[in-house]
């Protein structure tokens, strides 16, 4: 009831809610196939808490994903947690380094908590996939835009200078003591107007591949005004894509002390457009999604095949069988012998 609580808070729909139990009769593996069928899904989320086929997990995730993310909380990441995991669903969870590898190379959304995996699932379940890893930050408060900046490099993206066309088009609007390269700091006095500017100028500058506004109530603004422009300058920013042909880019918000002030939200949720309370969530889960966006463009591979002549590997293997294992003093000189179980003089047998 939490989840589906906080889901809806979120404005994250929720097609079907699964809980499983042990899995006695239905798996994870079974509701994911299910799920790559199902219409009414375009996201999926998952508590792990063991993998009862890592491989079937593995084929059908790599297929799955690469049309409908798959997020994942996979607990019994320590000894206590482990030990908690096997005496609360008989699991035995695996190695954490294991897990990591098989999300990894399943192209799964792999999240440390709760909390992260819902703010990944409001990028990806109202924003396009990332196409790249260069963010554009607008704001109207320099520190936020400084934290932004730093959390935003130091989870693997980048925070390049926009091109100058865009430089000169922010110029033509903001007062002179407005930071221009990236972020681009509006300062105090930003008027819902040029948040709506702003906004559309960085979303169609070519070195840009997401947008991450951030909004400090100030006293001679309205919030709910802030992200009614907002949306209606990634309305304009998404139209003129398209007359281009250009792929549509992420935004995220974050109003910082938004507690309380609902209709700035509801806004935000109406235009599709996820918001946070500090920048540093905001970066964390653009990251997520930008990872998930570089494995789905790397082709899916294919499985080698060899020319194996069956029956006489099976005929070699029998008559190995049927002779049996034998010493020998050099394993080189025998693909059929065995090395003794001890030697008086090791470096004579083995040399």
């Amino acid at each position: 009831m939490a989840i589906l609580q906080y889901a809806a808070e979120l404005n994250i729909g929720i097609s079907h809610f699964v809980s499983v139990g042990n899995k006695a009769d239905v798996s994870g593996n079974d509701l994911l196939e299910f799920w790559e069928h199902d219409p009414g899904t375009r996201l999926i989320l998952l508590y792990l808490e063991s993998f009862g086929n890592p491989r079937k997990f593995i084929d059908i995730a790599r297929r799955v994903g690469r049309h409908k993310p798959i997020l994942a909380v996979k607990s019994g990441r320590t000894r206590a947690g482990m030990r908690a995991a096997s005496s609360h669903t008989g699991s035995i969870a695996g190695a954490d380094s294991a897990v990591s590898a098989l999300c990894k190379q399943s192209g799964v959304i792999r999240c440390d908590t709760m909390e992260e995996m819902f703010d990944i699932a409001m990028v990806l379940a109202n924003q396009p996939v990332p196409h790249g890893r260069r963010v554009g930050i607008v704001t109207n408060a320099g520190g936020p835009g400084i934290l932004a900046s730093d959390a935003c490099e130091s989870h693997g993206l980048e925070v390049p200078i926009l091109s100058e066309p865009t430089l000169a088009r922010l110029r033509a609007f903001l007062p002179p003591e407005a930071s221009v390269k990236n972020p681009v700091d509006m300062i105090a006095s930003a008027t819902p107007e040029v948040f709506e500017k702003a906004v559309a100028a960085v979303l169609a500058d070519p070195h840009i591949d997401s947008l991450l506004v951030l909004y400090v109530p100030p006293i001679v603004t309205n919030a709910s005004e802030v992200a009614e422009r907002i949306v209606r300058g990634v309305a304009e920013a998404t139209r003129l894509a398209d007359l281009e042909g250009r792929p549509h880019k992420p935004v995220l918000s974050c109003f910082l002390g938004t507690h309380g002030l609902q209709e700035s939200m509801s806004t935000l949720h109406e235009g599709r457009i996820p918001s946070y309370v500090f920048p540093e969530s905001a970066a964390i889960a653009l990251s997520r999604a930008v990872r998930y966006g570089e494995w789905r463009s790397q082709p899916p591979g294919t499985l080698s095949t060899f020319g194996v002549d069956r029956a006489r590997a099976e005929r070699a293997v029998a008559r190995a069988a049927a002779r049996g294992p034998r010493a020998c003093s050099s394993p080189t000189r025998s693909p059929t012998c065995w090395p003794p179980m001890a030697s008086p003089s090791p470096r004579r047998a083995w040399r």
